[in-house]
């Protein structure tokens, strides 16, 4: 039972075996009347670090997406969690 979740962003999440599989991203701070969590909780892979971590950890610029495309990926992705949240 998760009570409270705050300060855990950046922390491990590990499977059963203690092996690490994701970093504590975010939430979206649902709560229920007793005080228990009963929210969404968003965690990162593992695997993607691993797999960008030279330029996680890089001097290189990152490379900046052009506007236009940012707006209608985010229009898009907007769209799909719509979709996704009637679905359930």
């Amino acid at each position: 039972m998760v009570t409270n979740l705050n300060g855990a962003s950046g922390g491990g999440v590990f499977d059963t075996v203690g092996n690490l599989v994701g970093v504590s991203s975010s939430t979206n701070g649902g709560k229920s009347h007793d005080g228990i969590f009963s929210g969404d909780i968003w965690n990162a892979r593992v695997e993607l670090f691993h797999k960008n971590w030279e330029d996680l950890t890089s001097d290189s610029p990152v490379e900046v997406i052009d506007k236009e495309v940012q707006k209608n990926t985010l229009q898009g992705l907007t769209k799909l969690m719509s979709e996704l949240k009637v679905s359930r």
